[in-house]
């Protein structure tokens, strides 16, 4: 059994800083009562680690009544789509200047309903949006349209930034829970008053801790397990007083920091992009959704969202029928209060990660008599929120799950005189609930609470408290008493005294509208960047002026995690879903993403469906799920849940005539900015991995049979073998007529959505090996909906060679092809052509074991530049108006873009990864990017080296590639005049040093390269 001390509460010299003195004493059963002097007293246990203070929490450092302030602008309904209204209000407010208190001003709204079609960002300091009253006789905002979007954003998503040369070490041997103190190997440098992050990694040597008390459930080495750095705590502190090495801060730390397990660090910061002194005030918000489908998801999910925001606030709002949460507090949030809000009867599944009504993932912020009806997890905090955090007073009505953390690792929580009416209260392992998730709460704390049933653990290395609580115990802590009143409001009164209270009653605010101007016109629509339309010029891509060279990514098809891990490994995605986190390997800044892909020359991306749309699926198993407990990030499908039945995933059916809209919408959001920063979008329709590989990737497929309410006729139970399945015979049956009209429809409303996108590729399926028939099928819908909307949307053949082959070969569908890519086929080292059939049932892969033998590589082995080259010429020099696309084949890029080809597939897209930059591609950017799709293959003024090539547009620019260097003669004898000489190392991308050599034309020259390597060769007439 743990010894605990006495220890009392004193006030130090420090304004705001108390400290906590030992007192003998045995209090393990009361960890915070009073004294007769009614000091608040705390139990300590031998480590030095007790309740923390939460009394910092909320806005202004807690203790500090909202501001109420000023209106600037007044706006009323127009009866159409006021988002572009409300926005210009916003706006004009946002351009006025600071006063001393960081404010701005409030738009005001009018009484009455405004719908909004888009989302209401507030972006700088010190702007307040705010209603005329929360009730129906107030103002409502109604989010309109089918748009998952966030209906009132405030702030971004945007990090820290560590100043270099401020990184101390914490010299602590062990730092317990609710120390506000931090020894430091230096403190040269800092200063009162300073921002500090304190970081708190997650070693492998303190998750083995928890491997060893829980095993996990999955084969080491599954993302589904913990991994270090995926729990690591990031305290936001101020620094109020330093004492030799020694730190003294604003606020508690929740989570112990040892040595042994990696100690910690402290660093400086600077987060220009953090707003303060905003709030939303006063609302009645309604998320639109489908009448018929009582579990529509297609529609707004969150109504307000707050992060990178510190010092602000969201008060008086209700909110009613969002999918995801009525306030959703961001990692970057801090000093926060929401007070007197209300989440009403959200519609979506009943399932995880929907309806956490009240959701916080920062710290120091608290909510105040907030109510919630028919949610999931109600007032959760949510993973690694550093805390401490706080819910009071808060009201749970008809829960449909329990309150507490829907994920790991929420350290310092408040439960202060929480109400779950016929609920529970969970404090403990959510594995058994959660797959493989691990402990929710960390040093959290049930004040005061009344629910049916609370369960109440302590994890490995921490513990959670009940105190004064009513309900049935089902965990393994015992309850314990402590002062009768709010523990929050004690320690609150404690740190600031009495008055400090007056701050946590109901903001009083002033809807008064009288001399104020009117916003009347709203913002204007600013053209958007000019558009860099993908074309083909003579069987090249172009955007702009400029041919399209470069790597590029693919989208991975199931791997993400909400925890933080190596980005390597899970990759990119354009409809990966993170319900309110966005970042990489959650949902995917898209802005963020094609700015780099633009600045890296990666300007190509591969996408489509996912093979499942949720992570406990990772396992690969074929069971059904006894639960709904899915998990995030979600990989969401073209068709849109029905709200009837339960598919084997524990959500409801698919309607295979209903579409997903937020994926559309995602689609659509990059293929506009593609179509502004020169990328280009392959969308593939059908992911063939989830047919011939796998058993697990069929087992959640929208279209097996007990996962959708249409009939299909695909065989179910289905014909798993050998772990495998092969359904594809069934599934590309164009003869079915019940599949035929599912395909067909799904079709035509793909084209619908991104058939007018000029940066789109449109190509039938990835790792497609299905049956001609089914690629005539597909041709059949693309040349009827091209004659029903007169545009010509681009299309590829990414298919086996004699599918490929029937296609081109067919005047009726040949015209409708405008890139043919061969990475599906290629000639071996020995002349050999391998180039497995279509329709065989089979993943490429299978069949590259069947050529090569069982031993052989994912991709085929390498072959020589020369059939490379040859290969490409094959269908460039039949088809020069369409674009060529090969797999490199170990040969790197000179090759297939010697021969004509568009694009050189650099790695094989089995599996989706992060690829580097190639290095030839930059300079061949710089110095051929204007000039490339006027070159063509010239033969014939090389002499007979079979490995050196020319392209050439004459008389103006000549490429020659050597692949083994040496000398070899160039026939300029038509081409007179002067040429600038320049090399490029073909491997590494080097360009020669030194000024370009002047060469003349109208003879023949010869040439030697730099080294016996691959080179590049350029003459551009001067």
């Amino acid at each position: 059994m743990r010894k605990y001390l006495l220890t009392v509460l004193v006030m130090m010299p420090v304004v705001g800083y108390a400290q906590t003195a030992t007192i003998k004493g045995d209090m393990q059963t009361h960890p915070v009562t009073r004294n007769a002097q009614g000091q608040l007293i705390y139990a300590q246990d031998e480590e030095g680690n007790r309740i923390p203070d939460f009394s910092t929490c909320g806005y202004g450092g807690g203790g500090v009544a909202l501001p109420n302030v000023p209106a600037k602008v007044y706006v009323t309904p127009s009866g159409d789509d006021d988002t572009t209204l409300i926005q210009a209000a916003l706006d004009r407010v946002a351009a006025l200047p600071l006063n001393e208190k960081g404010l701005r001003g409030a738009v005001l709204l009018a009484p009455g309903t405004f719908r909004i079609d888009g989302q209401l960002r507030i972006a700088v300091d010190g702007v307040v949006l705010r209603g005329s009253g929360p009730g129906e006789s107030g103002t409502t905002l109604i989010a309109v349209g089918d748009s998952r979007r966030t209906l009132i954003q405030v702030g971004g998503h945007s990090k820290p930034r560590a100043l270099e040369g401020t990184r101390r070490t914490i010299t602590d041997a062990y730092v317990p829970v609710g120390a506000m103190s931090l020894t430091l190997d230096s403190t040269d440098g800092y200063a009162v008053g300073d921002r500090v992050m304190v970081h708190r990694p997650s070693t492998q040597a303190w998750l083995k801790v928890f491997s060893d008390a829980r095993p996990p459930r999955l084969p080491d080495g599954n993302r589904m397990n913990r991994q270090a750095g995926s729990r690591d705590l990031v305290w936001d502190r101020t620094i109020i007083a330093i004492d030799g090495q020694r730190i003294i801060m604003d606020a508690p730390i929740t989570t112990a920091i040892e040595s042994q397990y990696g100690g910690g660090t402290v660093f400086q910061y600077q987060w220009p992009q953090r707003i303060s002194q905003v709030g939303v005030e006063n609302l009645r918000c309604v998320s639109e959704f489908d009448a018929q489908n009582p579990k529509d998801e297609n529609h707004s999910w969150i109504c307000v969202a707050m992060d990178t925001v510190e010092h602000g606030w969201v008060c008086h709002l209700t909110a009613q029928h969002f999918a995801f949460s009525a306030v959703h507090l961001g990692s970057g949030t801090q000093s926060i209060t929401v007070s007197d809000c209300r989440s009403l009867d959200p519609v979506s599944e009943n399932a995880e990660f929907r309806r956490l009504s009240f959701y916080t993932r920062g710290q120091l912020t608290l909510f105040v008599r907030c109510e919630a009806r028919q949610g999931r997890h109600d007032f959760t905090a949510g993973l690694n929120a550093a805390g401490p955090n706080v819910f009071l007073d808060c009201i749970s009505h008809q829960p449909l799950s329990y309150c507490g953390p829907a994920e790991v690792w929420a350290a310092g929580t408040l439960y202060d005189h929480l109400q779950v009416k016929a609920g529970e209260i969970w404090l403990t392992d959510l594995a058994i609930n959660a797959h493989s998730m691990g402990w929710g709460a960390a040093n959290s704390v049930v004040w005061g609470c009344t629910a049916e049933s609370l369960w109440i653990d302590n994890p490995p290395t921490a513990r959670n408290w009940a105190v004064d609580c009513q309900g049935q115990e089902k965990g393994e802590t015992p309850r314990t008493t402590g002062i009768a009143e709010s523990l929050y409001r004690a320690q609150l009164t404690a740190r600031r005294s009495d008055t400090a209270l007056a701050s946590l009653q109901p903001a009083v605010i002033d809807v008064a509208s009288k001399d104020l101007p009117q916003q009347t016109q709203p913002q204007p629509v600013l053209p958007s960047a000019p558009a860099k339309a993908l074309r083909i010029v003579n069987g090249r891509f172009v955007c702009g002026d400029r041919t399209v060279i470069g790597n590029s990514y693919s989208v991975n098809w199931w791997k993400g995690h909400i925890a933080p891990c190596d980005p390597t490994i899970h990759g990119l995605g354009i409809t990966r879903y993170a319900p309110g986190m966005m970042d990489q390997g959650l949902t995917d800044d898209l802005d963020e993403l094609t700015d780099r892909m633009a600045a890296q020359q990666i300007p190509f991306m591969q996408h489509w469906p996912g093979l499942w749309h949720e992570r406990r699926r990772d396992d690969h198993s074929t069971a059904q799920r006894a639960d709904e407990f899915v998990r995030a990030p979600f990989y969401e499908m073209p068709w849109a849940r029905s709200g009837q039945g339960t598919a084997w995933d524990g959500l409801s059916r698919y309607d295979l005539f209903r579409y997903n809209s937020w994926f559309y919408e995602r689609l659509n959001r990059f293929a506009d900015l593609a179509a502004q920063k020169g990328l280009v979008l392959y969308h593939n329709y059908y992911n063939n991995h989830n047919l011939v590989e796998a058993a697990g990737h069929w087992a959640d497929h929208p279209m097996r049979p007990v996962n959708c309410l249409q009939q299909t006729g695909l065989t179910e139970p289905p014909p798993y073998q050998h772990g495998g399945i092969h359904i594809a015979d069934e599934f590309y049956d164009v003869s079915n007529e019940a599949r035929r009209k599912i395909h067909t429809a799904y079709m035509r409303k793909t084209l619908d959505e991104l058939g007018d996108a000029p940066n789109v590729i449109h190509s039938l399926g990835f790792q497609f090996s299905g049956p001609l028939e089914f690629q005539r099928l597909y041709l059949d819908v693309v040349k009827q909906w091209q004659v029903e909307h007169g545009y010509r949307p681009k299309i590829a053949l990414i298919a086996a060679k004699d599918v490929t082959d029937a296609i081109l070969n067919d005047p009726q569908y040949e015209p409708l092809i405008d890139v043919i890519d061969m990475r599906y086929w290629q000639y071996t080292k020995d002349g050999r052509l391998y180039a497995p059939a279509g329709g065989q049932n089979q993943a490429f892969r299978v069949l590259r074991y069947k050529f090569f033998g069982r031993g052989a590589p994912e991709v085929p082995p390498p072959t020589t530049p020369q059939n490379v080259y040859k290969q490409v010429r094959e269908y460039r020099d039949r088809f020069t108006d369409k674009a060529i696309v090969c797999l490199q084949a170990g040969t790197g890029a000179l090759p297939a873009l010697m021969a004509g080809a568009a694009q050189v597939v650099m790695n094989e897209s089995d599996r989706a990864r992060l690829p580097e930059v190639y290095p030839l591609f930059a300079p061949l950017n710089e110095t051929l990017g204007d000039k490339l799709h006027h070159m063509n293959p010239l033969d014939g003024v090389t002499g007979e080296a079979n490995d050196v090539w020319c392209l050439a547009e004459p008389q103006q620019t000549y490429a020659v590639a050597t692949m083994q260097g040496g000398s070899f003669e160039l026939d300029l004898s038509a081409a007179p005049g002067d040429y600038r000489m320049q090399w490029i190392n073909g491997t590494s991308g080097e360009v020669t040093a030194g000024k370009p050599q002047s060469v003349a034309g109208g003879h023949i020259i010869t040439v030697t390269a730099p080294s016996d390597e691959p080179w590049l060769m350029l003459l551009i007439k001067q």
